[in-house]
């Protein structure tokens, strides 16, 4: 288990890495295989312990599990649909997109 250490350089960074995994949390059943959303939060904290976030990267990211979830429709948001999912927002969505801008 790494204690990805560079997350602590930026608060951004501590903020989206709890964005990332409320969004999971929120957007999974209880008893899901979470293996390929694991694998894909494992890469998204490697990136973000060497890099500071940014708009586009929360919006691949979300993308992104929606795609391991057979969720995605190219037609709308990525927010629009996990809104759809799990029926509100992770806390710290509104307070990471304010400090992106």
């Amino acid at each position: 288990m790494r204690p990805h250490a560079g997350l602590r350089q930026s608060y951004a960074r501590i903020l989206a890495a709890t964005y990332f995994a409320q969004t999971i949390e929120l957007s999974t059943e209880p008893d899901a295989n979470l293996e390929s959303l694991h694998g894909l939060l494992r890469l998204a904290l490697d990136w973000l312990e060497e890099k500071e976030p940014h708009r586009k990267l929360v919006e691949r990211f979300e993308r992104a599990v929606l795609q391991h979830l057979g969720a995605d429709d190219p037609r709308r948001s990525a927010r629009s649909l996990l809104d759809d999912l799990s029926h509100r927002r992770p806390k710290s969505h509104a307070a990471l997109l304010k400090l992106l801008q």
